[in-house]
C-alpha cells in the first residue's frame, strides 16, 4: 500500500475513490475492504486523499443504516478525506436507482441521505457532495433530481454496442459524449476518464459471457492516455458552470480484470503514471483558475 501511495502521489493524483463495503453482517467482504483498511493505517496516507463510492449491494441491511451513517461520518471526518465545492466531502453513489428497491421507496432514500447530511453537519462538516454514477446520462440525471443529489458522474463510460475490439480512441470519444450529454442536460458533472475497458477476463462462464457482451478496447498508449486526460481537464475548465466540484474521476487505479488500470505493471512499468504526471504537472502550473470558478481541493 505504501508503494502504491507513492506511485499515485508521484503522478500528481489527488485522491482515490474506494468502494465502501459493510462487513458488519457480511465478513466475507473483508477481503474487498482490505484496500481501504490498509490505506487508513498507512503512515503515508497524507500523500493522497480518499473518498468513497457507495453501492447498494454492499451497504448491508437497510435497518443498519444508522450504524452505517456513524461509520461514514467517521471516515468523512478523516483529515485525508477529499472535499470539493468549498469544503464538502465528496461521495459517489453507484447506481442509486437500486437504493429505492433496497430502502422501499424514493422518499425513504431521500430521508436516509438527509440523515447522513444532518450527521455530517452535527460532526462539524459540510453536507457531503453526492454524485450519482451510472452509464446513461439521462438516467443518471433522473436519479440526481429524484434523490436531490448534486452531480452526474460515472464509474465507467464505455457505452454499449457490438461485441468486438475497438481502438482506444473510440473509448475516449464515448467518454466525451458522456460529458457533452451531461452538459446538454444542464447538470453539474464530474467527468469520467476511462484508462481502458476490457471485461473479457470476467466472462468465465456462458452466462457471464452473454451478460457481459459488448465492446472492448485496445489499451491506450501513454500518449493517448495523456491526450484524453488533458481533453477532460480542458473540457472542465471550458465549462465552469457545469463543473462546480472541479473534479475528475479516472477509471481506474486497479480494475485490472476489467481493463482499466494506472497501477504499475510488469509489462508497462509506470509508463501510464508518467503520462498522467506530465498532464497534471501542466495543470498544477496554471496561474489562474477557470473563469467563474472557486478553486477547490479536487483534481483527477
Amino acid at each position: 500500500m505504501d508503494r502504491e501511495i507513492g506511485f499515485a502521489s508521484m503522478a500528481g493524483i489527488d485522491y482515490w475513490a474506494f468502494c465502501y463495503y459493510s462487513t458488519r453482517h457480511n465478513p466475507a467482504l473483508a477481503d474487498l475492504d482490505s484496500g481501504l483498511r490498509r490505506y487508513l493505517t498507512s503512515t503515508k496516507k497524507h500523500e493522497i486523499h480518499f473518498c468513497l463510492i457507495l453501492e447498494t449491494n454492499f451497504l448491508g441491511p437497510v435497518e443498519d443504516w444508522p450504524e452505517t451513517v456513524k461509520r461514514l461520518v467517521a471516515l468523512l471526518k478523516d483529515p485525508a478525506y477529499q472535499t470539493v465545492a468549498g469544503g464538502r466531502p465528496l461521495l459517489f453513489l453507484f447506481d442509486p436507482g437500486k437504493m429505492e428497491k433496497w430502502a422501499g421507496s424514493s422518499d425513504t432514500v431521500k430521508a436516509m441521505l438527509s440523515q447522513l447530511d444532518r450527521a455530517a453537519l452535527e460532526a462539524g462538516l459540510q453536507e457531503p457532495y453526492m454524485a450519482a454514477q451510472g452509464g446513461e446520462p439521462r438516467r443518471v440525471s433522473a436519479w440526481v433530481e429524484k434523490f436531490d443529489l448534486d452531480a452526474v458522474s460515472a464509474y465507467t463510460a464505455s457505452e454499449t454496442g457490438e461485441d468486438g475490439e475497438y481502438p482506444y480512441s473510440a473509448l475516449a470519444a464515448a467518454n466525451r459524449r458522456f460529458w457533452e450529454e451531461c452538459k446538454t442536460l444542464a447538470k453539474q458533472t464530474i467527468p469520467i476518464v476511462n484508462v481502458g475497458w476490457d471485461n473479457r477476463p470476467r466472462r468465465n462462464s456462458a452466462e457471464q459471457a452473454r451478460k457481459l457482451r459488448g465492446p472492448w478496447y485496445l489499451p491506450p498508449t501513454p500518449a493517448e492516455l495523456a491526450q484524453h486526460l488533458k481533453s477532460a481537464i480542458d473540457w472542465e475548465r471550458a465549462n465552469p458552470e457545469y463543473t462546480e466540484a472541479d473534479a475528475i474521476i479516472i477509471y481506474a487505479w486497479n480494475e485490472s480484470d476489467e481493463g482499466g488500470w494506472l497501477v504499475p505493471t510488469l509489462s508497462e512499468g509506470d509508463a501510464r503514471l508518467q503520462a498522467v504526471k506530465t498532464v497534471l504537472r501542466t495543470r498544477a502550473l496554471a496561474t489562474s483558475p477557470a473563469p467563474g470558478r472557486t478553486p477547490s481541493a479536487a483534481a483527477p
